[in-house]
């Protein structure tokens, strides 16, 4: 059986420039054999339609490591950010959470009694906190953009949202989302 005699090779620097060439004659829509007879007008040897190829399997397995690479990267900076905000909602659900301090005042001008309600940290009668509907909504949505990045069922309910926000509707206060 006869050997086949490959000719001469390509040195690491002709390579890569053919890879770049390949990849901008590809993207112009050009086919591989036309991507071939263009590489080969330039030079004393003939690169074959398979080492076209090749060349373009090797340039498309690169752009794949690229698009991954940045794909991983955008989505740790986005899960990082959802991260970050979440973290503001749940504060601003734990400041929600305090009770308020009511103060009763009475002032009399002109022989009425005027009777005004001061909510004043710290002094006077406690009342239960107000649930804010808005803290909670804002908290489903973020969540909910992490099960989308993440690829988690985006449509799963969240029981202690919707047990909340019910909870919220019995008790007889207005909701209020954000942007109302």
């Amino acid at each position: 059986m006869a050997t086949r005699n490959p000719g001469p090779k390509r040195s690491p620097f002709e390579r890569d420039r053919d890879l770049a060439q390949i990849a901008k004659l590809y993207l112009d829509g050009k086919e591989q054999s036309e991507i071939a007879q263009i590489l080969n007008a330039d030079r004393p040897y003939s690169l074959s339609q398979q080492t076209i190829s090749n060349d373009l399997k090797a340039v498309r397995r690169e752009w794949m490591s690229i698009a991954i690479e940045n794909y991983d990267k955008t989505k740790q900076i986005e899960l990082a950010r959802i991260e970050e905000d979440e973290g503001r909602i749940l504060d601003a659900w734990d400041r929600s959470q305090t009770p308020r301090m009511v103060v009763m005042r009475e002032s009399r001008t002109d022989g009425t009694i005027d009777r005004q309600t001061q909510e004043e940290p710290g002094t006077g009668d406690a009342l239960p906190p107000l649930p804010n509907v808005g803290i909670l909504t804002a908290l489903d949505r973020v969540r909910a953009r992490r099960c989308a990045i993440l690829r988690f069922d985006s449509h799963q309910k969240h029981d202690d949202l919707d047990t909340a926000i019910w909870a919220v509707l019995r008790a007889g206060y207005e909701v209020k989302l954000p942007g109302q």
